[in-house]
């Protein structure tokens, strides 16, 4: 909460000690790439679309490191 990521961030601390960051931003990429840099200790709320994004990409490294083939 200390960090200034984005001129439109927003904090909501939860009562289980994680914090919500709410952003409004125009291009969706480096928002992806940041995430994933946190990995599992991040997750995205919405969009929606911008999830599934996030979890194919998910889906895919996994199968890469694994072998396995993704699943539909």
């Amino acid at each position: 909460m200390e960090r200034h990521w984005h001129d439109s961030q927003k904090f909501y601390p939860q009562d289980d000690g994680s914090i919500v960051m709410e952003l409004q931003v125009g291009n969706t990429w480096e928002v992806k790439r940041w995430l994933i840099g946190w990995g599992a200790d991040a997750e995205l709320f919405s969009p929606s679309e911008l999830r599934e994004e996030m979890k194919r990409s998910a889906q895919e490294t996994f199968a890469q490191y694994t072998g396995r083939e993704v699943s539909a």
